[in-house]
């Protein structure tokens, strides 16, 4: 019982709150503040390919999820999105 409980304090979600949130919104940058001064040439970087893997999610958190990346990830380095 008390793994039960565990599992399902780490893996329950309020989809009803989810669906609230909006497509697109403000997301912190959580990045060490070092980090920011880094300026990035994204022609010399490879392109790059993102693997989504979900189960029983809420359709929401897919889109939200697809939708951010898009957003946020520079034309030229995305290559390919992918789910499992």
């Amino acid at each position: 019982m008390e793994l039960l409980c565990v599992y399902l304090w780490l893996y329950c979600s309020n989809v009803t709150r989810s669906e609230q949130i909006p497509l697109e919104r403000n997301v912190t940058d959580w990045r060490y503040p070092q980090c920011h001064k880094y300026k990035y040439n994204y022609d010399e970087l490879p392109t790059l390919s993102i693997i989504i893997i979900f189960h029983n999610d809420a359709l929401s958190m897919i889109l939200r999820t697809v939708h951010s990346i898009l957003m946020r990830t520079p034309d030229r380095l995305l290559s390919q999105v992918a789910s499992h």
